[in-house]
């Protein structure tokens, strides 16, 4: 498979870092090219134990279930980016990112200088009351409280749905909306097929 640039969208609970991590084993088994995987959730989540008064803000910020700043989530995805991506053959997997339009035209610019091809934006389409059980199954601290929650759901439909269109309305990405409450396995084989299916069409 070429190397390819896939960014995961989906409301918390729509099975995004399931997925990527699923995705990035495929690709490690089937595929000599290095693969790096970007969660920005665990970037935040590592980001707010430290000591540090921005990081405290940050922290607050996260309890309440509210977006964090366009700046710092910029911050943490593009400083992975930069240290982490070596060369342009191999595979980059990024999920959380972008949850503003601002920070979706910022991630295009990040690929513009990479040089990535082959990009595929994969929007995990879940409904409000399935992500809310899987949440409750998960029983992470930070799902447990039904307010944090409904915050992320409703920053998630005011801001994160927008930067779909963004990715839609450009012509070099292909965009997967995926029905994301099947299987978990049954949503990978279909998010691997496209991706199969794309690559030989682009060695055509």
């Amino acid at each position: 498979m070429n190397n390819q640039t896939i960014v995961f969208i989906g409301i918390s609970g729509a099975g995004k870092g399931t997925q990527a991590t699923l995705l990035k084993d495929y690709l490690k088994k089937n595929d000599d090219t290095k693969v790096h995987h970007i969660e920005t959730g665990s970037l935040f989540r590592d980001f707010v134990q430290k000591e540090t008064y921005p990081a405290q803000l940050s922290k607050k910020i996260s309890q309440s279930g509210n977006l964090q700043p366009d700046f710092l989530a910029i911050w943490l995805w593009g400083k992975a980016i930069l240290e982490n991506v070596e060369e342009e053959g191999e595979h980059l997997i990024i999920d959380g990112t972008p949850r503003r339009v601002s920070e979706a035209h910022m991630l295009l610019s990040a690929f513009d200088f990479l040089q990535r091809q082959n990009i595929t934006v994969i929007y995990l389409n879940v409904s409000k009351e399935e992500a809310l059980d899987r949440l409750k199954k998960r029983k992470r601290s930070d799902d447990l409280d039904f307010d944090v929650v409904m915050n992320r759901f409703s920053f998630f439909a005011k801001e994160v749905i927008p930067t779909l269109d963004v990715f839609k309305k450009k012509k070099n990405i292909s965009f997967l909306d995926i029905n994301g409450e099947g299987t978990v396995e049954k949503i990978h084989d279909e998010i691997v097929m496209h991706l199969e299916n794309g690559s030989k069409d682009n060695e055509e």
